[in-house]
């Protein structure tokens, strides 16, 4: 009974989530020139364009809306996060998932 109760205990105050944090704005974008950051930032632009796929295939609404044929460059996807988190200082401290998807909706809003 004891070893029950430290297990639940335990189960509850153990951290769920992710494997690892997403890195930070300032963190990805001042390790820019690694290959590694460069295909981090791909990954996460193609798992949002995916997800933005995915939710207008099942008839809800898209984060951002990108031209049909265009296809960001790992470039593209950088520079844009990069003049965004440049307007304001704040961002540089936020995850860069999330300073990546506030920037895609301002350069490509859904009308």
């Amino acid at each position: 009974m004891r070893s029950r109760i430290s297990i639940m205990l335990l189960a509850l105050i153990s951290p769920v989530g992710q494997a690892h944090a997403d890195p930070s704005t300032k963190l990805a974008l001042s390790t820019i020139s690694d290959l590694a950051t460069r295909s981090y930032f791909q990954g996460l632009a193609d798992g949002m364009g995916w997800a933005n796929a995915d939710a207008r295939y099942f008839g809800k609404s898209a984060a951002y809306c990108e031209p049909p044929k265009l296809a960001l460059t790992t470039e593209q996807v950088i520079d844009i996060v990069q003049r965004y988190a440049e307007k304001d200082a704040f961002l540089m401290d936020k995850p860069l998932g999330a300073t990546m998807i506030a920037a895609l909706k301002e350069v490509f809003p859904c009308r």
